[in-house]
């Protein structure tokens, strides 16, 4: 018996109340913006939406280290080193732009760090390497300094890894490679689950995972596939071309959101050049499902959205583009005004 679709009230509707099935945001401003790494010189790597409207974000090859979103990890040197930096105390309390050095890991992988992503209560990092290896390393803090201890070295890729994703609410890890395969992690055994279908279209440029039910969604060339836990292909949809009426630009960057198969609501997010941000979600359907463009919406900005995050309550998103800004939608019935602009389906 098919499972009755329930309007979706904890994952990214991003839907009005008043207007069922409708998607209806709300530009705001953020609180602040606290940004850390390379002063705007690259792209922002990844952010996140803290309680009142407060953005932490990192740019260039880096990754944000929680649960306090005051330090990050920067690596991509050919010695295969990562460095730890934190804000200063001061930062902290006036925010001024200062950060200091807490820790120089080297000899991480044989070769580069090629990506690195922190466990959500900060006492993990995963990295992937151009050895092909993914490595989990202990990191703890020691007054002003840190120190990594490794833990397993995880060998799965015949090639560069490419990609990272952790799910600490489900226990479960991916990495994706220029091999063309995405892999599977058991986050708190350390071992291997399972290989995610069969070769990608080429290599992976990003992996998500669903918070809800730890299913995968994979990023390949310009097309997103996305798996259940147990290894089936759900649904696949090309980014590119006209979709709803809408041309979309190339894309950049996905995030699934937290809304389970049973929600009616927003499980795909896509950036695209251009400022371009794409709302999709999963129809009902036999077989392996396409995803159906919602809505989009617009940064202002003639710049490539290369990072995308929610809040934990699945009601704001924020967008990152490869010129270090940051956009931020809140959906309507969050914020104190009437929306300006909808969206509807």
């Amino acid at each position: 018996q098919q499972q009755q679709r329930l309007p979706n009230s904890s994952a990214v509707s991003l839907s009005a109340y008043a207007i069922p099935g409708g998607v209806c945001l709300q530009r705001v401003d953020p609180a602040s913006v606290r940004s850390m790494g390379m002063d705007g010189k690259q792209g922002v790597a990844e952010l996140v939406i803290q309680s009142g409207d407060r953005i932490s974000l990192c740019l260039g090859s880096s990754c944000l280290i929680g649960p306090a979103f005051s330090s990050y990890a920067s690596f991509g040197s050919e010695d295969g080193s990562l460095r730890l930096r934190t804000l200063t105390s001061s930062a902290l309390a006036y925010g001024a732009n200062s950060e200091k050095i807490a820790g120089v890991f080297e000899a991480l992988h044989c070769g580069s760090v090629t990506v690195c992503k922190a466990r959500g209560d900060g006492k993990e990092l995963w990295t992937g390497g151009a050895d092909a290896l993914v490595c989990v390393w202990e990191l703890r803090k020691h007054r002003q300094s840190w120190s990594v201890e490794q833990a397993c070295s995880l060998a799965s890729h015949s090639s560069r890894v490419t990609c990272l994703a952790l799910c600490q609410e489900q226990g479960v890890a991916v990495s994706g490679s220029k091999d063309r395969f995405a892999i599977l992690w058991d986050m708190d055994k350390k071992r291997y689950v399972r290989r995610l279908g069969d070769a990608h279209p080429g290599p992976l440029r990003q992996v998500s995972v669903n918070r809800s039910n730890a299913n995968v969604l994979t990023f390949a060339e310009t097309v997103v596939s996305y798996f259940h836990v147990n290894g089936e292909l759900l649904a696949r949809v090309d980014l590119v071309g006209v979709h709803g009426g809408v041309q979309l630009k190339l894309p950049e960057t996905v995030l699934v959101t937290s809304c389970d198969d049973y929600q009616d609501g927003i499980l795909l997010v896509s950036g695209h050049k251009a400022g371009q941000v794409a709302l999709w979600d999963l129809p009902e359907g036999p077989g392996v499902r396409t995803f159906s463009l919602r809505a989009t919406l617009g940064t202002g900005q003639n710049a490539s959205v290369v990072a995308l995050c929610t809040d934990a309550g699945q009601r704001r998103l924020a967008a990152g583009d490869d010129r270090g800004n940051v956009s931020l939608w809140a959906s309507y019935e969050t914020s104190n005004a009437a929306p300006k602009t909808p969206f509807y389906a």
